[in-house]
């Protein structure tokens, strides 16, 4: 069973949610026309005895429906009135988050609205989806960035190789800002791509020497393979070729 209120699977035969306490509507019914069925077939019961007895029998079954009834409704409207008040909680939360997060990237503090997005552990929802086009580009930022600190030239070569490797990651950077750029900014998240744009050329100028134009031709390049096993060929030489450029300079 699936809650209709928060979406999380139980039993089909629980009463209630156990997560959010909406009621199990589906259930209720069940055994609401299994409480029907036994006054049918208690009905049909004293039906048969003598007239006296049975106009006897009948009102206490019809007082008892009764009651059953107004019992079940009453439980009915809290269950409802539950579920109102945590889908009410819920909405409130999200706003509460967007709020905070739409604070952090106005301030542009990208990096921060990353963390933060990534600490409330939020679900996939529309009203979310420029704060996790933020973290996807931080995540890229920040696997690049964590080896930027490394001596090239005191490495050792298997040092250097995995150097080079993670460094090509900036590259993943400049990709997904041009497949934001080429959606056409659909959350006016121009700006933001372009500070981690800005930070992936920044490192590949700085930190292996590569002019615009020949980061421009790379990234032109990468963008035309889409099997991941000829871009992983094509990293593999690039990886060489900058390696070998390196270790020219420092003779």
């Amino acid at each position: 069973m699936i809650c209709k209120n928060c979406g999380a699977e139980f039993q089909d035969n629980a009463r209630n949610c156990p997560f959010c306490g909406a009621d199990n509507f589906e259930q209720s019914l069940k055994e609401h026309q299994d409480t029907l069925n036994d006054s049918n077939r208690k009905a049909h019961f004293w039906n048969s005895l003598p007239e006296r007895l049975a106009r006897k029998g009948q009102r206490a079954i019809v007082l008892g429906l009764i009651i059953f009834l107004a019992v079940a409704a009453i439980v009915a409207v809290v269950g409802v009135s539950v579920s109102k008040v945590n889908a009410k909680r819920e909405y409130e939360k999200q706003m509460q988050a967007v709020e905070e997060l739409e604070t952090l990237y106005q301030d542009k503090d990208y990096e921060g609205v990353a963390r933060r997005y990534r600490e409330l552990e939020l679900g996939y929802q529309s009203k979310f989806e420029k704060y996790q086009e933020t973290t996807i580009l931080d995540g890229y930022y920040h696997s690049a960035k964590d080896t930027m600190e490394q001596d090239i030239q005191n490495a050792k070569l298997q040092q250097a190789d995995i150097y080079l490797y993670n460094q090509l990651n900036w590259f993943d950077l400049l990709e997904q800002c041009t497949v934001y750029e080429k959606e056409g900014y659909l959350y006016d998240e121009e700006e933001m791509v372009s500070f981690y744009r800005e930070k992936a050329m920044t490192a590949l100028q700085e930190q292996l020497h590569l002019p615009g134009p020949a980061i421009a031709l790379i990234l032109e390049e990468c963008q035309q393979i889409q099997d991941y096993d000829e871009k992983e060929e094509y990293r593999e030489s690039l990886q060489k070729l900058l390696y070998d450029s390196i270790m020219k300079e420092g003779e």
